[in-house]
């Protein structure tokens, strides 16, 4: 198959992580052709002013699945990578909708992403695979221990909904609330955080990883970075992809220590908002997993890194937009 024949949607084409696919995948040769895609109108969305642009339902609304598939086929698009978990989890839910309609979807295993949509089912299954995690429980059935809590959404993205309990008091109250059971908790880990980007072509196969620690965060989003590598977190890395049946490119958080170990705190489905640093240095893990569920082959978007650490730093430019005219 040819890059020339291939047509690809990107979906929330708002956010840095998919601008970032967008903008690997637009360095392809032959060239893609490509849409960005948005549940927000072209004049707010940055990549409407290099790609080209359609508005799309947000994942959330009913009949996702088949009013996208009939744009997609519309633009005449081949395929659809899609971005925000919600939209991943939309999407090989709905696998059949879209193959009907000729477009082939660019994200991994319905189970997994199922698993990892639900951080109580994912830590349970990590608990049973011997993966460590911090204990997991919903936030209705937590006990207060003594020591910080940290609450997220049960099928939460990000740090949206994040937050640490420090008495029991607080506890007690957040018990209360209407959103309680929609909430877990976990110990608060300390030490380091790191997230490591991933390409696994089968489960529990590691080909290429990076790890990065965020030495600068704005607005959620790493713009500063060091990449490095550890044999203990690609090991890590084999065994979280095995145990969940995580394939193609991802990434995942841990936290802790090298001397003390360290926890998996989150898993992500699809590459991160951060992934462009590690493309940057030149691993480019949106377009390894384009390829590969495309059948093609993902080596050519991986170069050897130098041995040591690599640092990467993030700048952000302005674009113009223009609201299309009534």
């Amino acid at each position: 198959m040819s890059s020339k024949d291939i047509a690809i949607a990107v979906g929330s084409a708002g956010s840095a992580t998919g601008l970032g696919a967008l903008r690997s995948l637009a360095a392809w040769d032959p060239p893609l052709a490509l849409c960005a895609c948005d549940s927000n109108p072209s004049h707010l969305i940055a990549a409407a002013s290099e790609f080209d642009f359609v508005q799309i339902p947000a994942a959330s609304s009913e009949g996702f699945a088949k009013a996208l598939a009939a744009t997609l086929a519309q633009k005449r698009m081949s395929a659809f990578y899609p971005i925000h978990d919600a939209e991943v989890a939309e999407a090989v839910a709905n696998l059949s909708i879209f193959t009907d309609h000729g477009i082939a979807v660019l994200a991994p295993d319905h189970a997994a992403v199922a698993i990892v949509r639900d951080k109580l089912f994912m830590a349970a299954v990590f608990e049973d695979a011997g993966i460590p995690v911090p204990s997991t429980t919903r936030l209705d059935q937590t006990q207060w221990v003594g020591a910080p809590i940290h609450i997220k959404p049960r099928t939460g993205v990000g740090s949206h909904g994040v937050g640490l309990i420090s008495d029991a008091d607080t506890l007690a109250k957040r018990q209360k609330a209407d959103d309680a059971e929609q909430l877990i908790a976990q110990p608060y880990i300390e030490g380091q955080e790191i997230t490591i980007d991933a390409f696994c072509p089968a489960p529990g196969k590691v080909m290429v990883y990076a790890c990065r620690e965020r030495i600068e965060v704005k607005a959620g989003v790493s713009t500063k970075a060091r990449i490095f590598q550890d044999s203990e977190l690609r090991t890590l890395t084999a065994r979280v992809s095995a145990a969940l049946g995580l394939t193609g490119s991802f990434c995942y958080q841990v936290r802790g220590a090298p001397d003390t170990g360290w926890q998996v705190i989150d898993v992500n489905p699809r590459v991160g908002g951060g992934t462009p640093l590690s493309a940057a240095a030149g691993l480019d893990f949106a377009s390894a997993h384009v390829a590969h569920f495309l059948g093609m082959d993902p080596t050519p978007y991986f170069r050897t890194l130098p041995d040591g650490d690599i640092f990467v730093v993030r700048s952000f430019r302005e674009h113009v937009t223009w609201p299309k005219k009534l």
